[in-house]
């Protein structure tokens, strides 16, 4: 017979195991949309298809969008915790997918990055509440207040969202024409937002999408020397392994964190897209291609090492692959800076390879720019066999190593990783290298789109 004793025990780790899974699934959707690539436009030819993707992630923004305001009007009347967690998970999962949909939205030169940030914190800041009840902490008026606010904004902003959509539908013009008027309308209200009866609340708190980390800089980029953006073939040739340029158009200069140069590219195996590299030593930030593959040949073993030759071209030695699964014949590798046997979790790159014929065909190396630098950690005070001796249930280990993960706040803290099994069911637990206790669980899900870590 069940101990009614220790249900809330067990719920309380079942929602914390929710919660832990909706977080990651987040960071995995924002990170495939920066991975597939934020920049669509190819020299003017735009088709049908096109139109249809464009048109598809815009209304995907405004169903999030919705769910987003209806839950957050709902957390600001129920006070059952439950309930409560149920609709911050909610928020936090349509928030993040709102993200990618604006991510894929933005063209023509419009800056997005305002809403894309506004609609990260709502999720990051959803998460935090879920998480501070799980803990038996509860929502205070403060927390409530805020809730209040982002309901406010959210709803101001979706009605943006439909009266650009009605004009463009008026007008009878292609949606991908009327993306640069969303984009500049969308941004403007937002910017009206914060300065008017809505005050824009600023999250000081320690997640991930923190204003408080508003002023990192891109460690990875310091002391570089700037390059000019006119004059960026060689710098763009690298970052694309090589290949011999056709043609290469620049579009514009970003600048956030640190500023980056978008170009249109054609190479002479003909292979188009969109690259961003930095200003700072031109150092590639991102670069997506339109690849698909009709004959894969290559496994994923060969596709891995070729995509950690790739970050030696580049100019990232010691990269070790970390994770690695297929979709579509795709090989989406994850590598990692490698020093004394140790993994650092922060210095990550992320490297698409077809398995056609074994060419790169996208990277993404946000994470490695913002943290990569010198830094040290000392000897751990828990060793590898007391970490082998721990209790993992009935977990079977096939490897323990040292690593730095990333924390919230933008901390870093040293940990053994313990890898390992339950029947069918593959796990990733991590173990505090000082304490020896356990701080965060992943688990290896297998899905339509490869193996994912939750």
């Amino acid at each position: 017979m069940e101990n009614t004793n220790n249900r809330p025990a067990r719920d309380r780790r079942r929602k914390i195991a929710v919660i832990v899974a909706a977080a990651v699934a987040v960071a995995l959707i924002a990170t495939l949309a920066s991975l597939v690539g934020v920049f669509a436009y190819r020299n003017g030819a735009w088709n049908m298809q096109v139109d249809n993707l464009y048109r598809q992630s815009y209304y995907t923004l405004s169903d999030n969008l919705l769910t987003m305001e209806n839950n957050l009007s709902k957390i600001r009347v129920t006070r059952g915790e439950e309930l409560q967690q149920e609709l911050l998970m909610n928020i936090a999962l349509a928030a993040q997918s709102a993200t990618s949909s604006l991510a894929a939205l933005s063209h023509g030169g419009y800056d997005m990055t305002p809403l894309i940030k506004y609609c990260n914190q709502v999720g990051d800041y959803s998460s935090y509440g879920a998480r501070k009840i799980a803990f038996g902490l509860g929502l205070n008026d403060d927390d409530y207040k805020t809730f209040s606010d982002m309901h406010a904004m959210t709803y101001r902003i979706a009605n943006e969202l439909n009266a650009v959509r009605d004009k463009i539908t008026d007008n009878g013009e292609k949606f991908v024409m009327g993306l640069g008027q969303m984009g500049q309308s969308l941004s403007a209200a937002f910017e009206s937002l914060s300065g008017a009866d809505v005050e824009y609340p600023s999250l000081i708190y320690d997640g991930p999408f923190s204003d408080a980390l508003d002023s990192r800089e891109a460690l990875a980029l310091k002391n570089m020397e700037s390059i000019d953006p006119k004059q960026a073939d060689n710098y763009v040739a690298r970052a694309l392994g090589g290949r011999i340029l056709k043609s290469l158009t620049y579009v514009t200069t970003n600048e956030s964190a640190f500023e980056t140069y978008l170009y249109e590219f054609t190479t002479e195996d003909g292979t188009s897209g969109s690259i961003q590299i930095s200003k700072q030593g031109g150092m590639p930030v991102m670069w997506d291609t339109d690849a698909s593959v009709d004959d894969p040949r290559m496994t994923q073993e060969e596709a891995v090492e070729l995509a950690r030759q790739y970050c030696d071209k580049i100019g990232l030695p010691s990269m070790a692959p970390v994770w690695a699964c297929v979709s579509d014949s795709i090989v989406y590798v994850n590598l990692c800076y490698k020093r004394d046997e140790t993994i650092y979790y922060p210095d990550m790159v992320k490297v698409k390879v077809s398995l056609q014929d074994g060419a790169i065909v996208g990277y993404e190396g946000l994470n490695y720019l913002y943290n990569h630098t010198d830094r040290t950690f000392g000897t751990p005070t828990v060793g590898e066999e007391q970490v082998r001796a721990g209790d993992y249930g009935r977990m079977q280990i096939s490897s323990v190593r040292l690593c730095v993960t990333p924390m919230p706040g933008g901390s870093e803290k040293l940990a053994w990783e313990v890898y390992g099994s339950v029947d069918v069911y593959r796990f990733f637990l991590f173990v505090d290298a000082s304490t020896g206790k356990q701080f965060r669980i992943m688990q290896v899900i297998d899905s339509d789109e490869g193996e994912l870590l939750m």
